[in-house]
């Protein structure tokens, strides 16, 4: 497994893990402070609307749970740019959108 610090592409803001995660467990998603759009909007706040869907309404269909920020966006650290969890092109929207 690859380190935060050895991907190409991570936040270089993130100072402390607690930034973004309760240090003593709870049972959001990878114990964020919140669900993974508020965490994330607490920084980026000019992408809390988004051209794809988000939230709880909006099924992932690989997990069932919503979509949110990290469904597509790893902020340890990827090799793709902006953080993308694939290349940002077809291998993305494939994970979910088959047919695409």
């Amino acid at each position: 497994m690859t380190m935060f610090k050895e991907r190409k592409y991570k936040h270089g803001n993130i100072k402390v893990c607690s930034d973004c995660h309760e240090p003593h467990g709870v049972s959001s998603l990878a114990m964020l402070k919140g669900d993974g759009i508020t965490v994330c909007i607490e920084c980026h706040e000019d992408h809390e609307t988004f051209s794809h869907p988000l939230g709880a309404d909006v099924l992932d269909i690989r997990t069932g749970q919503g979509i949110t920020c990290v469904t597509c966006h790893n902020p340890m650290g990827t090799d793709h740019e902006y953080h993308l969890v694939e290349d940002g092109k077809k291998g993305l929207c494939v994970l979910c959108h088959k047919t695409y």
